[in-house]
């Protein structure tokens, strides 16, 4: 019996030792299970929240959600909730937005496995909430600026995060660099959580800066009027700081871009600012802290959580990393130069300097100059050596050699003025024949108007043509201008319909204008080169057409997918010599001819396409040899009367009246002068007459207040010229010196003359052969302006 209660007994105690075993693993275990709450298995979908402080379309938000999509591992799942504090900050909006969110997470599938908090007032609210909504659940904080409710928060196990660090220190640093005189350093902050965060880490620095007075801008305090107040009041001896707003006393909200407008449109001293936002739209910039790197921050932590590793092992950080970012435009406005700036800086609206831009090309077309120079002078020496032991006598053969190259010379040359004058050439013949016609229709008072209304509109296109053609020849194509001005299309189509009907009756070829489903009229853009282009290709149509055939011009208005724009195609045909595919594949190259025995060169055409071409439009040709050619364009134009936008009307000269009106004529042509004084006494001026501007300048002084209305001068004169002319009189000490009207007349169409003009005295200026309609339009806005003054 003993024997037998020792055996069991021995047996207990190997029970005893192995259960106590297996509560040990058992406690270790359940241990182990408990601390996994605190980590996540990856080997599931993992459901991640982000709740931010903010709106969805708040510039930091969308930010924050930029880098931890960039960052989170793929196995994630990433809903969003917003409390839209920048929109409403209150109490009853907290307890909505809790109510709201209690429900959203009740109606998920799966519970979250972690939480992500963007900026401080959505951490307030989730601290405030954490046991109903997220027991158990990771959370990581990011963009938190206020430091005493991020420690605090990352006193619980489960929570974790980053505090967003200002970079105040290197700003001041920056500023004083650019305005050492400066006595004031002055903050924009709030009341919000963000906003106190800020501030506190603003006067963090107040002891490091003690020759520096720090003051604060609270927009909570006031309201909007009383802060554009404030802000109106600073000036060079204060530097500014803009650290976060969104709300004034009454709860007005604002928008990042609403606060920067705010800012930057009542001051005149730059504002710094610590974060990229809205960097771009006024602020200057500084070392500035990327909210998108918070985001960032905030994802990694997530990816080591998912990884194993337990979140109270993740200490509280800090982004506290920070670039130089500046507004280039912002630095030209405050005459900020880039080298008092730190070297690293990083700009935005960055404009490079000529230098910059054309450097390496300036370079290498320096070497290249110097190796040509050193060619050139190479074949001179050459050449004078090759000559001194040259006989005297140069053979026939040579003679003929060199008469042959001579020959070769001259065609280039021929070939290459025929180019040149290929755009004169067309307006000039119709100018000849219409005068020619003019003058066996005297009698005929009604075709003699219309054949002096064809012979001006033919004039202007002429004088376009010659400007067209110093422009080519000064610019390289790249660099022309396709003008963007409200016209009628009617009128261009209407100018081409009475120019090619007059020429092709003369071929006796039957030529046809029509137009289909043109609803809109008024358009922007480039007249001028739309009714040039559409003139290369008729009269190329009319080049290549024999007697009694036709050439037709149809336009039709398509619609576009923009509501503002309507595609015009234009398509011209006839049934002319036409070409075979070979030549159709080079029709718009440049010097192409169809047919050497024809006059002209593909200067057109070639011409037309790169015109079509910085217009966005498309041209294409079909054309079968022996039966003719069509030529399709489309062009997209905007149409004018979408924004309210009228086309300038040039009312007719019987409707202006200029009664009681003096103008002063200073002009030294005499044939001008004629005109111009015929001109405007059709309209009723009184006129008085300076041959040249020293004689202007004597007429207007000796005149007295208003006896002269309006001055127009030509820039080009003998003794003293208009831009001189025009300064003496603005600095003149008559008593309408500085408010009478001057208008410029100038031959010189380029922006930087018409520029100059402006820059010297001048309120506008015409274009030299002055059109009437233009001349009566200018002087009735000019005169109209001075009446009000």
């Amino acid at each position: 019996m003993f024997i037998f209660r020792t055996k069991h007994i021995q047996k207990l105690k190997y029970f005893m030792f192995f259960t106590i075993i297996f509560i040990i693993f058992s406690i270790s275990y359940t241990n182990g299970f408990s601390e996994e709450n605190n980590n996540v298995s990856s080997d599931k979908n993992i459901q991640v929240l982000f709740i931010s402080s903010y709106s969805p379309s708040n510039t930091s938000v969308l930010k924050q959600l930029e880098g931890i999509r960039e960052t989170l591992d793929g196995s994630v799942t990433l809903e969003s909730e917003f409390l839209n504090s920048n929109i409403i900050n209150d109490n009853k909006n907290d307890a909505l937005f809790y109510d709201i969110l209690n429900y959203h997470i009740s109606s998920y599938e799966n519970n979250f496995d972690i939480v992500i908090v963007g900026d401080d007032e959505a951490l307030d609210l989730v601290l405030k909430y954490q046991n109903v909504l997220f027991p158990n659940t990771p959370i990581i904080f990011e963009g938190i600026e206020n430091k005493f409710i991020a420690e605090k928060a990352a006193m619980d196990p489960l929570i974790t995060g980053s505090i967003e660090k200002l970079n105040i220190e290197n700003n001041i640093h920056t500023a004083l660099n650019l305005y050492p005189d400066a006595k004031n350093i002055i903050a924009i902050s709030d009341n919000t959580l963000t906003g106190i965060g800020d501030r506190d880490q603003f006067y963090a620095e107040q002891e490091q800066f003690s020759n520096i007075i720090f003051k604060d801008i609270n927009s909570s305090e006031l309201n909007e009027e009383e802060f554009v107040s404030a802000l109106s009041k600073l000036n060079n001896d204060s530097i500014l700081f803009y650290l976060n707003m969104n709300e004034t006393i009454d709860k007005k909200q604002y928008s990042d871009y609403e606060v920067c407008k705010l800012i930057t449109e009542n001051t005149t001293i730059p504002t710094f600012c610590l974060t990229d936002l809205n960097i771009g739209n006024g602020y200057l910039g500084g070392a500035v802290l990327s909210s998108k790197q918070s985001g960032i921050i905030a994802a990694n932590t997530v990816n080591s959580i998912i990884n194993g590793q337990n979140i109270s092992e993740i200490p509280l950080s800090e982004n506290s990393s920070s670039k130089y970012k500046f507004d280039f435009k912002v630095m030209k406005k405050y005459h900020i130069s880039s080298s008092s700036l730190p070297s690293n800086s990083i700009y935005v609206n960055y404009e490079k300097s000529f230098r910059e831009k054309y450097g390496k090309l300036l370079a290498i077309g320096s070497i290249l100059i110097m190796i040509l120079l050193l060619l050139i002078q190479f074949v001179i020496k050459w050449f004078e050596s090759r000559m001194k032991n040259r006989k005297l006598e140069i053979s026939t053969s040579t003679l003929k050699e060199a008469l042959k190259i001579s020959e070769r010379n001259g065609i280039a040359k021929s070939e290459y003025l025929n180019c040149v004058s290929n755009e004169i050439k067309q307006p000039m013949s119709t100018l000849i024949s219409l005068i020619n016609r003019t003058k066996k229709e005297l009698n005929d008072s009604e075709k003699t108007k219309q054949n002096i209304n064809a012979i001006d509109d033919t004039a202007h296109t002429l004088f376009n043509s010659v400007n067209e053609l110093l422009n080519i020849s000064n610019l390289d194509i790249q660099t022309l201008e396709i003008n963007h001005e409200p016209f009628k299309l009617s009128r261009v189509l209407n100018d081409l319909r009475q120019t090619f009907s007059y020429l092709c009756n003369e071929r006796n070829i039957t030529f046809s204008e029509n137009r289909y489903d043109i609803t809109e009229n008024n358009y922007y853009g480039d007249s001028y080169k739309l009714g040039l282009l559409l003139s290369n290709l008729l009269t190329n149509a009319l080049k290549y057409t024999e007697n009694g055939n036709t050439i037709d011009l149809k336009s039709t208005q398509k619609p576009s997918g923009d509501k503002n724009y309507a595609i015009l195609e234009f398509v011209v045909s006839d049934t002319g010599i036409g070409m075979s595919k070979d030549k159709l594949d080079k029709v718009f190259s440049n010097n192409y001819n169809n047919d050497s025995a024809q006059n002209g060169s593909g200067l057109g055409l070639s011409m037309t396409k790169k015109y079509i071409s910085m217009m966005n439009g498309n041209i294409s040709a079909i054309s079968t040899e022996g039966e003719g050619t069509s030529i399709t364009v489309t062009i997209p134009l905007e149409i004018c009367e979408k924004d309210g936008k009228q086309v300038r009307v040039y009312k007719s000269p019987e409707e202006y009246n200029f009664s009681g009106k003096t103008i002063l004529i200073a002009e030294d042509n005499e044939l001008n002068l004629a005109i111009l004084d015929d001109v405007l006494k059709t309209v009723n001026f009184k006129t008085m007459i300076a041959k040249n501007g020293r004689e202007a300048v004597y007429t207007f002084n000796k005149a007295q207040y208003k006896d002269i209305d309006v001055i127009l001068m030509d820039v080009d004169m003998p003794i003293m010229d208009g831009y001189e002319a025009a300064n003496t009189i603005r600095k003149s000490k008559h008593a309408n010196s500085s408010t009478i009207p001057i208008i410029a007349m100038s031959q010189d169409v380029y922006e930087d003359d018409v520029e100059k003009i402006l820059n010297n005295g001048f309120n506008s200026h015409v274009i030299k052969p002055v059109d009437a309609d233009e001349l009566y339009y200018t002087l009735e806005k000019y005169l109209e302006t001075s009446e009000q003054t």
